[in-house]
């Protein structure tokens, strides 16, 4: 049987993909993403040069960013919103305009959090877009609901990303042979992101201080943003000032 955390060369990041596709059929896949990224990135650039011969370019703060990435299989499945491994939640955020440096690249991941407070300072004029991201060092956290976790659809998970850990956890899942429903706290497991950079090796039994301190990093945000969440009114789906449209196609596309 193949053991996808053990048997994983370093020259084979998509292991599964052999026996399912043909090589034709991956090398259309691939071509294809390919052919997307470029586009992104081919009309981005254009947008910079319209703006510019507009004479905007000084007085115009551009942010390109996305929602997701995608999987081709690199942890066994295909498409997005089923897990938080690197190839869904890395994402571009470029940025372009007054307060930018331009040719500066960042190598810590930033939370595209940050995006909504940078755009709020640079309406009022009262910090650049490096300043606002000097600031958004620290944990970056993220989450899906509708992830796949053992064998179960439909899971929530929630994922931290620290220094070179990164944990997911799966609050209405369990561990593999535990009945479910049966950990109050779900399952969870933990990367060393310097020695495996894909998330291919769980190894919070063999990190269990990093694991525990990382765990409760999270649960403690959690539990902070359901608190936010009550004092603003906000009780789930109900809360949100949407209509019932509005609700249902955000439902049909995996965001509520």
């Amino acid at each position: 049987m193949f053991d996808l955390e053990t048997d994983v060369a370093a020259d084979a990041p998509r292991p599964l993909l052999d026996g399912l596709i043909s090589a034709e059929h991956q090398a259309w896949l691939d071509g294809s993403y390919d052919q997307v990224v470029h586009t992104g990135d081919l009309w981005f650039g254009r947008l910079l040069e319209h703006l510019a011969g507009l004479g905007l370019e000084d007085r115009t703060l551009v942010v390109f960013t996305a929602d997701h990435g995608e999987e081709f299989f690199e942890h066994g499945m295909f498409d997005h919103g089923q897990s938080l491994y690197p190839e869904l939640v890395g994402v571009p955020l470029v940025l372009a305009g007054p307060g930018v440096e331009p040719g500066v690249e960042r190598t810590e991941p930033v939370s595209n959090r940050w995006v909504f407070e940078l755009l709020s300072a640079a309406s009022q004029g009262s910090m650049g877009a490096g300043e606002t991201l000097a600031g958004a060092g620290g944990p970056v956290f993220y989450s899906t609901r509708r992830g796949i976790w053992n064998g179960e659809l439909a899971q929530t998970i929630h994922g931290v990303r620290h220094g070179r850990w990164s944990l997911h956890l799966a609050p209405g899942s369990s561990t593999w042979g535990a009945t479910p429903g049966t950990q109050a706290e779900g399952a969870s497991r933990l990367y060393d992101l310097e020695l495996d950079p894909q998330e291919l090796r769980d190894v919070a039994a063999e990190q269990p201080e990093v694991h525990a301190e990382l765990r409760d990093l999270l649960l403690r945000r959690l539990a902070s943003a359901t608190e936010r969440r009550r004092a603003l009114g906000v009780t789930g789906i109900e809360g949100l000032d949407a209509g019932a449209a509005t609700i249902e196609m955000l439902k049909d596309i995996g965001y509520l």
